[in-house]
């Protein structure tokens, strides 16, 4: 099941996708469910234009999406993909510090870190900030991310 939907290069726009705008952010879908409009994954352009089914899907189930298995299409976007950068992105921007818990709990556990690595450039593009640059962060929660983001970067078999 799609629970995200985001506009990338080359990607249709929402109206095209099915989806129809009913207002203040909001669409309806052909299958009747209803939408939210939010910044998505960066991937590479800045943060996309996307579309959240509603309700957002519990933590558990955001955590779920991001780390399942992406089935590529051959010429379009799979819904596993939408899923992955949704739920990535709701997680960081939303809950960085209990992501992060997440993700370090599990650094050792041969199972989640291909995981991990295969998603490392897309949570590496929404948490990376230049080492010189952390402790110039206005708020203290970003620097807490930043600093344990480091921290699970260090520990990463790439980062050796």
């Amino acid at each position: 099941m799609r629970w995200f939907f985001q506009q990338v290069c080359g990607s249709p726009s929402f109206e095209q996708a099915g989806y129809t705008p009913i207002g203040n952010g909001r669409y309806l879908y052909t299958d009747g469910s209803l939408w939210e409009q939010r910044k998505l994954m960066s991937l590479g352009w800045g943060r996309e234009e996307g579309l959240c089914r509603l309700p957002v899907p519990d933590g558990e189930t955001l955590l779920l999406l991001a780390f399942a298995p992406i089935q590529k299409g051959k010429r379009r976007i799979s819904d596993e993909e939408y899923n992955v950068w949704g739920a990535l992105s709701i997680l960081i921007e939303d809950h960085p510090l209990e992501f992060l818990q997440y993700v370090e709990d599990r650094l050792d556990h041969e199972v989640f870190l291909p995981k991990l690595l295969s998603r490392y450039e897309l949570i590496d593009g929404m948490l990376y900030w230049d080492e010189k640059k952390i402790h110039r962060l206005a708020k203290e929660e970003d620097k807490k991310v930043a600093l344990t983001w480091l921290a699970i970067k260090n520990r990463l078999p790439q980062a050796e």
